[in-house]
């Protein structure tokens, strides 16, 4: 029987076996809340680790009996509906020798494809009610239909399912698969292992006093500053709620506040969830809050929060920037156990996030973000977004196309601005059939390109502009794009198709009945 347990020092626990020993040792300890239904005002119910232990039993039972025993780690894909059947998967999987693959609903059938592909998939779990059809006719694979949730949470007890392994022999072994956005083409696989969850659990556990901000700095501790029902408008697919809400709500004291399961979480089902799940910490994108902040009531129902988390935003540029190298690995071995970029790409002894600072007027060692050197796209509702492939294909798809620059900071749905030839502007300033005509060929180009494109970046003709001869797209010396001075030229036709056309993307869950 594996030696590893909750008594372990952190960067030595492993999740499946924590939560059996709590399960164990506190069954009635609440480990997440779910709706009774898509409509959050008709309540929710508390899940006890006691049944969140049984589920994932059960669940790993299921997988053994419909896969078979795991030989080699295969690659076990799930695609499912915005619930904590993900989390149970993902348990049941490390107990049963799976590796298991979170493909986003974002993705396009190409991108689901190239993961299936790299991943070397051959079996595929789907909830019902969620459709795959486009992906099982375009790859053979052995397909089930993952239980219900009320199945797995039936409390009769399941058969026990313990984790054979101890700390020592699976810290390399992979969690899960997620995948990155697709920054230079399709997404690629990113393996989880044991080893960088455990890191993340180090990283919790860091002392608050800190002189590494100044005099008086404090860190702020995660699991202090979740130690509630916190609400998490994440998909459960996403970094955030399957690796690091795990951390908060195994090793720390946090219960995870679900949404709803037939749809991605807005700012209305946020609100329902603090009134009635009972939320009292929320952990989100600031273009979530910045929502909230022009409405006085939003702000009134804010009010009652324990804690405010939110990350992955984007300022304007300062008049002095730096960017910063990233992480260096330590030469402590220690010390490295904690980075867990190191983890997830262990070949690298230096990581570059990209990013760009600014220092503080008057605080030393204390820096702003000021913005992104790669220039990604962050819409509204707090996805990032890589927009150079998809405007490549554009440009290099149509030869009157001269360049194109998508742009959607702050908003929901994408806006591409096409910058054409000499002779396309002489086709669209004769007007008539030639106008027409190229409208049209650019309007089949976009729904091409929409095909591989994720829900977050698929363009609809409505919501094009075309730049003008004499405001052509602003560049640099050596010719390239010149991006927040392009959007801040054409502000004003920015907005009037916003406004004229509106503002919305296509459902993250697209895929759920």
């Amino acid at each position: 029987m594996p030696a590893d347990s909750t008594a372990a020092r952190p960067g030595r626990r492993l999740f499946p076996v924590a939560i059996d020993e709590i399960a164990e040792n506190d069954p009635a300890r609440t480990w997440a809340s779910i709706p009774l239904s898509s409509t959050l005002s008709h309540g929710y119910r508390d899940i006890s680790f006691r049944a969140f232990a049984n589920a994932i039993n059960r669940a790993a039972c299921f997988i053994k009996t419909t896969f078979g025993p795991a030989a080699h780690f295969p690659t076990l894909a799930y695609v499912g509906k915005s619930d904590m059947r993900y989390h149970i998967l993902s348990m049941a999987a490390a107990k049963t020798g799976y590796q298991i693959l979170f493909s986003s609903h974002i993705n396009s059938l190409a991108a689901h494809l190239n993961l299936l592909q790299l991943c070397d998939c051959h079996l595929f779990l789907s909830a019902e009610g969620v459709d795959v059809s486009d992906i099982l006719a375009a790859r053979s694979m052995n397909h089930a239909v993952c239980p219900e949730l009320d199945e797995l949470l039936d409390p009769t007890p399941a058969e026990r399912y313990p984790m054979a392994k101890t700390f020592d022999q699976a810290a390399q072994d992979t969690f899960l698969i997620l995948h990155s956005s697709g920054t230079t083409g399709l997404p690629k696989p990113i393996r989880i292992t044991h080893a960088q969850m455990a890191a993340n659990d180090q990283i919790t556990q860091l002392p608050e006093e800190c002189q590494c901000g100044g005099p008086g700095f404090r860190r702020i501790n995660p699991l202090n500053a979740t130690a509630g029902r916190l609400i998490v408008p994440f998909a459960p697919f996403h970094v955030i709620s399957a690796i690091i809400l795990m951390c908060f709500t195994v090793f720390g004291k946090t219960t995870y506040v679900f949404g709803p399961s037939d749809r991605s979480m807005n700012a209305t089902d946020l609100l329902d969830a603090i009134l009635y799940g009972k939320g009292d910490c929320i952990f989100c994108a600031p273009a979530v809050l910045e929502k909230y902040a022009s409405s006085d009531q939003d702000l009134a129902r804010l009010s009652s929060l324990s804690s405010i988390t939110y990350g992955g935003g984007k300022a304007v540029h300062f008049k002095s920037t730096t960017v910063f190298r990233g992480s260096i690995r330590f030469k402590d071995p220690t010390a490295a156990s904690r980075q867990t970029v190191f983890q997830t790409f262990p070949h690298l002894n230096e990581y570059a996030t990209g990013d760009l600072f600014a220092p503080h007027p008057s605080r030393p060692c204390t820096w702003k973000f000021a913005g992104r050197v790669d220039d990604l796209i962050l819409f509204g509702h707090g996805i990032k977004f890589h927009p150079a492939g998809i405007e490549g294909k554009i440009q290099h798809g149509h030869d009157r196309v001269q360049d194109v620059l998508l742009w959607g900071d702050g908003h929901q749905q994408a806006i591409a601005l096409i910058e054409l030839t000499e002779e396309g502007l002489r086709d669209m300033e004769r007007g008539g059939a030639d106008a027409a005509r190229l409208r049209s060929e650019i309007e089949l180009l976009i729904d091409q390109v929409n095909v591989e494109a994720p829900v977050i970046a698929k363009l609809t003709k409505t919501h094009v502009v075309f730049a003008a001869r004499e405001k052509p797209l602003p560049r640099t010396s050596k010719g390239s794009l010149r991006r927040r001075e392009a959007a801040r030229v054409y502000q004003a036709e920015i907005d009037e198709v916003y406004r004229e056309h509106g503002d919305q993307m296509g459902s993250m869950m697209s895929r759920v009945h």
